[in-house]
């Protein structure tokens, strides 16, 4: 039988695990709104260079190589990079104030530094000139990829883009719409799983509850001095006017601190490489009581299960039906790695314990009269407002110790650092998603209007042969629609791939959801109809003969 630390791990490997996890996440999601960012830029600097194509001829014509061209260009973009990187730092300084007051929800403070210093400016600079040539460098060299004497005979478009087929600007504006629905696709995922998070039944109450952290391992208390302060500090509080109960426990449910012991079950053989680790609190009389918790058979701990009486332990629901299913628990025995053998004289309802999103699994709950522990937290249930009682809680503790460290909070502050995954998802990727669909919107929009102005004379003599306005509107928004479903196409195939990396984050909900997946692709849709609209509105409106004699 394996024993784990006697101790609770108050920053546990797997948390480390998850935030790592979490923070590839996020660099994996801004990497994605940079791609989108830098497609649009090299859509903008596509069209710029197209409409430039006779400048650049000329320059080729009288004897510039295509190297010092290129050059040319790609100066251009980083002059325009530099400005655009200058003004994002100027935006993140001013950032910076408002993101230093963050404070996490979690129980144990957290600053947030967000100081710019030479290494972010350095990654600042090396991003910006990266993305420059990564945006500027293809458009410079497809600019200047032509004869000469073709773009003086202005004859470039026709040789390149020609109407139906799909060229370098669709192209990248299907990317844009495949990879911002990929980000909100995830965006939505979170904010689902935030939503679920709150309505997730936890096995315990968490209203109308604060918690009292002291540790008195740290300061020098001994086991019979330690079990004096808390019999103390219990007998003190429930003598609060509006405190209904209170209770000790090692460990507060869905926090940092956890621990897992080994165990071995009387008449049961586990089988090859079974789990036999499980998770255990070391509680008061009146815990269950204090959090809510349905005690499904048996009772709970008293005044009995003290030193000297026989070892003892409640269990959950799940280790019942593991371990004796279909047979009655109380009395039943098991032995851990500290108490000796403990004997079943209760069955809790289940609860989430580690995270919102796990599966039900088997715990086991000790008594501190037998279990003595020097770390515990005083859980107390209120009959009003918890938050009134702190002040009067802290009073308690100093009276018995003046010097004695003391954190406070409520139950539904503690939390916070449950659904702080699905919060801190939905707000930066609900951001991210709100930038990427705007960015591809632009992207769509740009190209559906550059096309416009380059098929001016087509469309004059469309109209002059008796097309109507309805005709023209229909040709271009069909065009851009065209881009937009290819794009969201590839968005669903990418999402569906994609998504999965977040199972470990979500709660109640599947990474393929089809709600959330629908609703992204209805979104896409709308907004590439209004970012197609608007070209096609100003196409309808054009004065045939005119537009002919801009041919």
């Amino acid at each position: 039988m394996t024993v784990l630390p006697e101790r609770a791990t108050r920053v546990p490997p797997q948390m480390r695990g998850s935030v790592s996890r979490f923070m590839a996440l996020l660099l994996g999601i801004s990497a994605l709104v940079l791609v989108i960012c830098c497609a649009n830029v090299a859509n903008l600097l596509l069209a710029r260079a197209t409409a430039r194509r006779r400048e650049l001829a000329t320059r080729l014509a009288i004897g510039g190589s295509r190297a010092r061209v290129v050059r040319q260009l790609l100066t251009e973009g980083l002059v325009l990079a530099v400005l655009g990187g200058s003004a994002g730092v100027l935006l993140s300084l001013w950032a910076t104030d408002m993101l230093s007051g963050l404070r996490p929800p979690v129980p144990v403070p957290v600053v947030l530094d967000f100081t710019i210093d030479s290494r972010i400016l350095l990654f600042s600079l090396c991003a910006t000139v990266l993305t420059t040539l990564a945006s500027a460098l293809v458009p410079a060299l497809r600019a200047t990829r032509l004869e000469a004497g073709a773009g003086l005979r202005m004859e470039a478009a026709g040789a390149t883009e020609r109407h139906g087929r799909f060229g370098l600007r669709d192209g990248l504006v299907i990317a844009q719409v495949a990879v911002s629905l990929v980000v909100l696709a995830a965006a939505g995922l979170f904010l689902t799983s935030l939503r679920n998070a709150t309505r997730i039944d936890l096995g315990f109450s968490a209203e109308r509850a604060a918690l009292m952290q002291v540790e008195l391992g740290i300061q020098g208390y001994d086991e019979p001095k330690g079990r004096q302060f808390y019999a103390g500090l219990e007998r003190r509080v429930r003598s609060i006017h509006g405190v209904e109960a209170a209770s000790l426990a090692e460990i507060v449910p869905l926090g940092m601190a956890r621990q897992r012991r080994g165990i071995s079950v009387e008449g049961y053989q586990p089988g090859q490489g079974e789990e036999m680790e499980f998770g255990t609190n070391t509680v008061g009389t009146d815990y269950f009581k204090t959090l809510g918790i349905p005690l499904l058979r048996g009772r709970a701990f008293d005044e009995r299960d003290r030193e000297g009486a026989p070892p003892v332990a409640i269990v959950n629901q799940t280790f019942a039906d593991r371990f004796w299913p279909g047979a009655d628990p109380i009395g039943r025995r098991f032995s851990s790695g500290k108490g000796g053998t403990l004997e079943v004289i209760g069955v809790a309802a289940n609860g989430k314990y580690v995270s919102l999103g796990e599966e039900s699994q088997p715990y086991f709950y000790q008594p501190f009269l037998q279990t003595y522990e020097p770390d515990m937290v005083l859980q107390v249930r209120a009959a009003g407002e918890p938050r009134e009682l702190l002040a009067a809680l802290r009073a308690e503790a100093k009276v018995l110790d003046p010097d004695l460290p003391v954190e406070l909070t409520t139950l539904d502050e503690h939390l916070g650092y449950a659904v702080l995954p699905q919060r801190l998802g939905a707000t930066v990727l609900g951001a991210f998603g709100g930038i990427g669909v705007l960015l591809a919107a632009l992207g769509l929009y740009g190209v559906m209007s550059y096309a416009v102005s380059q098929r001016t004379a087509e469309i004059g003599v469309r109209m002059a042969l008796g097309a109507s306005a309805g005709d023209v509107r229909r040709m271009v928004v069909r065009r851009g629609m065209l881009l937009a479903l290819l794009g969201i196409g590839l968005g669903l195939a990418g999402a569906v791939a994609a998504t999965r990396l977040l199972s470990g984050f979500l709660v109640g909900v599947r990474s393929t959801d089809p709600a959330n997946l629908g609703a992204v692709v209805f979104l896409f849709a709308m907004v590439a109809l209004l970012a197609s609209s608007l070209p096609a509105h100003r196409a309808a409106r054009l004065d045939p003969m005119r537009a002919l004699r801009t041919e």
